[in-house]
């Protein structure tokens, strides 16, 4: 990762040794994303700031709502989750005006996200509902099984693991069918966590097990390997497992 950030550190004194802003934007946020992987956050919070800032010069509304979002992503991950949602709002707005579904969809998604983070359970469900929507309307199957697992955690957050529980299968059913490893452990843990709730420890168990089998394959998932560990290890510590 540090290559990567290398690589796009010298692109930006590339694009901007030839004026060329709109390529200094995009590869100003793109090593901004490096340093996060690397644990420099307040260098990536500079960088997606800079970003920002040649977005707002160039007047592009696309690279700015990367940027916007990019830090407010980097806010929820340090658990500032108002100064998350105030930027949310923000991309959020900027995409209504403009009737772009396409980065809406991922929008209210993480907004619901940060909101449910801060206890605000019936305004992150509005969200989620509305990605539900927007992900069928787009055909975005990714963002689907995203939005059903998002209300299943809320329906665990309410006390309701038999619906949730569906709504865990259906997004496993999603992310199966992609073939994507990026968010299945996350959704096995959830489903464990639900059986739990339910009694069923033997079931939890099984899922437990299999999502130690996956882990091998974790190093894939990128940004979704920290969550899947953290899945895994709740689940363990509910089931008392070593």
């Amino acid at each position: 990762m540090a290559d990567a950030r290398d690589l796009y550190e010298y692109l930006v004194g590339q694009a901007r040794a030839t004026g060329n802003t709109a390529d200094t934007a995009t590869a100003t946020g793109n090593a901004a994303s490096c340093r996060i992987a690397l644990g420099d956050f307040d260098g990536a919070l500079a960088g997606f700031r800079e970003q920002e800032r040649l977005a707002r010069e160039l007047n592009d509304g696309a690279e700015l709502a990367r940027s916007l979002q990019n830090q407010a992503a980097l806010f929820t991950e340090r658990g500032e989750y108002s100064a998350a949602i105030a930027l949310y709002e923000v991309v959020e707005l900027w995409s209504r005006e403009r009737d772009d579904r396409a980065t809406l969809v991922f929008v209210v998604g993480n907004h619901a996200a940060a909101l449910r983070n801060r206890g605000d359970l019936d305004g992150a469900q509005a969200l989620h509902v509305e990605q539900e929507r927007l992900a069928i309307q787009l055909g975005n199957r990714g963002q689907l099984a995203a939005a059903l697992g998002g209300l299943g955690v809320i329906a665990i957050d309410r006390g309701m693991p038999r619906p949730a529980l569906e709504l865990f299968e259906r997004e496993e059913r999603i992310l199966r069918d992609l073939g994507t490893r990026i968010g299945l452990p996350i959704c096995l843990g959830n489903q464990g966590l639900a059986h739990l709730e339910l009694g069923d420890h033997r079931r939890a168990m099984e899922l437990l097990r299999e999502m130690e089998r996956l882990r091998e394959n974790w190093q894939q998932m990128g940004d979704g390997m920290e969550e899947g560990l953290q899945s895994m290890e709740r689940l363990q510590q509910r089931l008392g497992s070593p």
